[in-house]
């Protein structure tokens, strides 16, 4: 079970933690869409303990953030909005965030 947290500082509204939804792939990817283009929003799909984030970094640029917590870090890079959708389809279809390891890794 996939699910989803997300928030919108504009808007004021989201769903972290314990708030996280079970969502569908159409479902996320409509909640992303309509994030405003702001600092500070972010949306996240996780299953067990991976977790694949998007946080608004300008124009039609993300940051894709997949945070490893026994590395202290997360492995980024920045993506296009038609690119972070199709990270979160290949998710729904087989969440594996292996791809990660050709991402560069930044300790926090």
């Amino acid at each position: 079970m996939i699910k989803m947290f997300y928030y919108d500082p504009h808007t004021d509204m989201g769903a972290e933690g314990e708030e996280s939804i079970v969502c569908s792939e159409s479902e996320t990817i409509e909640y992303f869409t309509k994030l405003t283009k702001i600092e500070d929003n972010f949306l996240g799909i996780f299953k067990g303990e991976d977790t694949l984030q998007f946080a608004w970094l300008r124009d039609d640029i993300w940051l894709v953030d997949i945070p490893k917590v026994l590395r202290q870090g997360s492995y980024q890079k920045e993506a296009t909005t038609a690119e972070c959708i199709e990270l979160i389809k290949k998710q729904y279809e087989y969440f594996d965030l292996s791809f990660s390891e050709n991402y560069e890794f930044n300790e926090w």
